[in-house]
């Protein structure tokens, strides 16, 4: 039946019964599949069939961890302690799928120089295949070498496809059996190879290279050659073209001619602007269809098809006057479409930089006649780049050209992570994952791969002349077709790290393993960018798992270990420091949001208790510390309004029915220590010594929580009369 239109649809959009607008989805959910659902498996067959990197093998153990991961009955008994091999060969499977897709992590496998010459000869190989490839072409078979034991000799076999091996004799084999009654002279040659004694890239793989304690230590593995990859079976020579390209109609023989100069007329007023006149250019490039010969075109046409005689421009700034239904050809013999184009850019680039600069404080001077004091401090302004607020986000193709082999590859990368996700949920994998240096080596590397905040346009308005050929990303290549599925993966990971984070002590790793995981989660704790701070897209928009949050409670959990305090403190740049201690104080507001407002104050607490210049820069920041004692106002009076209703027995058994829990209530106010023991904070604690007095003085107030806030007020009062004195 057609389908049914709401009140005032129009009767066009009723399709016919048999067309394919008409055809209903089915909505039926996926079976939910248990461990019932597979046969009973041991552990070491799943990690030998991982180990053997065979297509078949290792989809069948992946399959089988993740339902077996998935199903609640059977998740508990996935100790990695008791399945010793399984995490090494996950992590393999997942730095293959991750090399494949966007080469990240190739530099944490065992390799020599000519395992690296091997894999660049045929990755140029298959760039140098797809150059000059249309989207919409089939792409070219990548011949590989040759997988036998050997060749016959070159020489041979330019002879001709019949040869004669045997030298200097009257008569050929081939025609004349050899074990006949004459007699033949035979010449021995038994220990001459008639083949190509050469090496293959399979000879002295593990030749050229040591491997030790060191290697494992800084997230090292062992090379992922072995594992066949997930898009062996959709290769993209099955793919079946869903374009018939049009030939063109026009004549071949009409070939450019050339145009003399004398040819060429000057240009007037109406064709140096074309825009005055409501029309404009179009600029087609054309190949001429002479190989020999090789020209190119650029041939100029009016938009407008009203326009009858209209004069056209070139890239040469050349103009001819040409009949009405006639174009201007102008042939530009270079080897390369757009050498024109280029060699014009190259010199307008060398012209640049000849140039003399021109210094943006003279010229700030002499257009407006401000004279500045600091003049160092302005240039150093201006000419700093100002970067956008948002992250890079590709642009999103109308049409999904993401082919079968890559969307398997991208599907294998999410399946891999997912278990080590959700491994690090089964109690007792936390500190074995933790202390992982090749798991965490791989999550440094993913966490912040593809983010990167471009540098803010300067808002010019875009011309009516302006090129827009780029805009259909359609007809372009896709060369960030793994964009969401990068997405999911790095959801996996910093869910697995914030599992992990508190089992975790990064002190004994090396620098390379330490220093890209706590970038990666001081980014995304302080980056301003939408994709930061909304939800993932996996768990829904009224969710409040984003990846600021789960950054945040990573470090809340990191923090734990004092080691790990100061490798955070330690990690360059201290701007980025400053803007997370700014970020934090200003969760101090959100008193709705509870959770947040907790972790904020953890982290306060500790970087206050690490380092004196950082306690420093928190009490800078607007109301930090009227916020902090707000906060153990606010469970003083719930504290009071809980005693007045149920009696104090009430509030003694429950403390957390004040709204929070004493352990909150001490460290903060133990940061409110830290940060009084810094001298230069004394006048900011004397505005709220009133606040201070009336929390010690409290009767419902905790007592340890009022001896730390006494102690507040002695240090501040002892600094205030150094300050007299001196």
């Amino acid at each position: 039946m057609p389908r049914s239109m709401g009140p005032g649809r129009r009767e066009i959009y009723n399709f016919p019964v048999e067309s394919l607008e008409s055809t209903q989805p089915l909505l039926l959910k996926r079976k939910k599949l248990n461990k019932t659902d597979v046969q009973p498996v041991e552990g070491w067959r799943l990690v030998m069939a991982l180990r053997s990197g065979l297509l078949m093998e290792s989809s069948w153990a992946l399959d089988t961890l993740n339902v077996l991961l998935y199903d609640d009955n059977s998740v508990t008994y996935f100790g990695l302690g008791n399945m010793p091999g399984l995490l090494e060969a996950l992590i393999e499977h997942w730095r293959a799928s991750l090399i494949a897709m966007f080469d990240l992590g190739s530099d944490l496998e065992i390799t020599n120089t000519k395992n690296e010459n091997n894999k660049k000869r045929k990755r140029d190989k298959i760039e140098k295949s797809c150059q000059g490839v249309k989207w919409y072409e089939k792409r070219p078979a990548v011949v590989e070498d040759e997988t036998s034991l050997g060749c016959v000799d070159g020489e041979v076999l330019r002879r001709g496809d019949k040869v004669r091996i045997l030298h200097h004799q009257p008569k050929d084999f081939t025609t004349e059996a050899r074990f006949s009654e004459k007699d033949f002279q035979i010449e021995d040659k038994e220990d001459v190879l008639f083949v190509d004694g050469s090496e293959r890239s399979w000879d002295a793989v593990y030749e050229g290279f040591s491997s030790g304690a060191d290697l494992w230590a800084a997230g090292g593995g062992d090379t992922t050659d072995h594992i066949l990859p997930a898009d062996g079976m959709f290769a993209d020579g099955l793919r079946l073209p869903f374009v018939r390209v049009l030939k063109d109609g026009k004549d071949p023989a009409v070939a450019c001619t050339p145009v003399k100069k004398d040819d060429v007329a000057p240009k007037s007023s109406s064709e140096i602007s074309p825009k005055k006149h409501g029309k404009r250019v179009r600029e087609t490039w054309k190949v001429s269809p002479k190989n020999e010969d090789k020209t190119c075109c650029i041939t100029t046409t009016p938009s407008s098809s009203s326009s009858s005689n209209s004069n056209s421009t070139n890239s040469c700034d050349t103009t001819t006057n040409t009949p009405s239904g006639e174009s201007n050809n102008l042939k530009v013999k270079s080897e390369d479409p757009l050498s024109a184009v280029k060699s014009e850019t190259k010199d307008e680039e060398e012209d640049e930089a000849t140039a003399p600069k021109v210094d943006v404080v003279e010229a700030l001077a002499a257009t407006t006649g401000i004279v500045v004091r600091d003049v160092d401090d302005v240039r150093r302004r201006l000419e700093k780049k100002v970067l956008d607020e948002e992250n890079y986000q590709p642009d999103q193709a109308s049409l999904n050209l993401v082919s079968d082999s890559e969307d398997t590859l991208g599907r294998r990368a999410i399946c891999v992570s997912t278990i080590l996700r959700n491994l690090s949920f089964v109690p007792g994998n936390e500190a074995i994952l933790g202390n992982s240096p090749g798991f965490l080596a791989v999550c440094g590397k993913v966490i912040l791969h593809g983010h990167w905040h471009p540098e803010r346009s300067s808002g010019i308005i875009v011309g009516e002349d302006e090129d827009f050929t780029d805009s259909c990303t359609s007809l372009l290549e896709q060369k960030e077709w793994w964009w969401e599925h990068l997405q999911v993966v790095r959801e996996n990971v910093m869910v697995a790290l914030s599992n992990c984070a508190g089992h975790m002590d990064l002190s004994p790793h090396p620098e390379n393993v330490v220093l890209p995981l706590l970038q990666g989660l001081l980014e995304w704790s302080v980056s301003p960018a939408a994709a930061a701070q909304d939800s993932f897209a996996s768990v829904g928009a009224h969710s409040n798992i984003s990846p600021q949050r789960l950054a945040i409670e990573t470090l809340c959990k990191l923090c734990i270990t004092e080691a790990n305090v100061d490798l955070l403190l330690s990690t360059p740049p201290y701007s980025r420091l400053e803007n997370l201690c700014s970020f934090l104080a200003k969760k101090l507001y959100r008193s709705e949001d509870q959770v947040m407002r907790e972790f904020a104050i953890n982290l306060l607490f500790y970087f206050s208790g690490a380092d004196s210049g950082v306690a420093r820069t928190i009490a800078l920041q607007d109301t930090a510390v009227s916020l902090l004692i707000g906060f153990i106002e606010q469970a003083e009076n719930n504290a009071m309004m809980v005693a007045q209703q149920h009696g104090v027995n009430a509030l003694r058994d429950n403390p957390d029915s004040m709204g929070t829990s004493l352990d909150m209530l001490r460290r903060a106010a133990n940061t409110l220590n830290n940060l009084s023991r810094h001298p230069a904070n004394t006048a900011v604690f004397l505005r709220h010594e009133q606040r201070l007095l009336n929390l010690v003085m409290s009767q419902i107030l905790d007592q340890g929580v009022a001896g730390i806030v006494s102690q507040v007020i002695f240090q501040i009062s002892n600094q205030s009369e150094d300050e007299e004195l001196e």
